[in-house]
């Protein structure tokens, strides 16, 4: 979720480099963020890609924690004191 937030959209394929995951193992485990509604997917030909759904981890954290998943600049942006 940290790679998403400052990445933004990220494709499969390059979180299995960042996260030294097998492609298999790592699609099992963003399923389960997106069955969870913490991510969302669009799939572009062939890849997906996946980011961070804001509105939702909003929700669920507290501002001070929310802030770990917001890039910098961001910060202000009615989730960090």
């Amino acid at each position: 979720m940290y790679e998403l937030t400052q990445k933004g959209s990220v494709c499969v394929c390059d979180l299995v480099d960042i996260v030294n995951m097998p492609q298999s193992k790592l699609s099992y485990h963003l399923k389960i963020l997106l069955d969870a509604n913490l991510i969302t997917k669009e799939t572009k030909g062939t890849w997906s890609y996946y980011e961070l759904n804001h509105e939702e981890v909003n929700r669920l954290l507290s501002p001070e924690l929310c802030c770990i998943f917001r890039k910098s600049e961001n910060q202000s942006s009615g989730c960090c004191p």
